[in-house]
């Protein structure tokens, strides 16, 4: 589900290029993060991990 141009819906201009999550988890592993998604009752639930940032660390 995290490839580029990955999607469940039929393809047509108006539904999106299947590029959102593709480019989220690039930009997420660059930052040393992670993203997980899963099915839930009703959709789906993704959950997004960060470091915390630290004020001392970025001087």
């Amino acid at each position: 589900m995290f490839e580029p141009f990955y999607s469940t819906k039929v393809v047509s201009s108006s539904e999106g290029m299947g590029l959102g999550l593709s480019i989220s988890y690039g930009l997420l592993q660059s930052f040393g993060g992670n993203i997980r998604g899963m099915n839930a009752e009703q959709g789906a639930v993704f959950t997004v991990e960060l470091d915390r940032w630290h004020k001392e660390a970025a001087t």
